[in-house]
């Protein structure tokens, strides 16, 4: 999962960086609210999952949203 969640990102967000499960949405990449919006809609579409937006506003890292998805 976290392989798939990678190739979103840099697909959608084209990070170009190492990305691990550390790594942090804003500090690390500069993402915006639009850049995370695209992503977790393409991250829901793709794993046929919907997020929680109070779940949202908690995903800080890449783990975040994997264990999210693990829910």
């Amino acid at each position: 999962m976290l392989e798939k969640l990678i190739e979103i990102m840099r697909d959608v967000c084209e990070i170009e960086d190492d990305i691990t499960p550390e790594s942090r949405f804003v500090e690390d990449f500069g993402l915006s609210s639009l850049d995370m919006f695209k992503l977790i809609s393409e991250v829901e579409e793709t794993f046929d999952v919907s997020i929680n937006t109070r779940r949202l506003q908690k995903i800080r890292v890449v783990s975040d949203l994997v264990n999210e998805l693990d829910k």
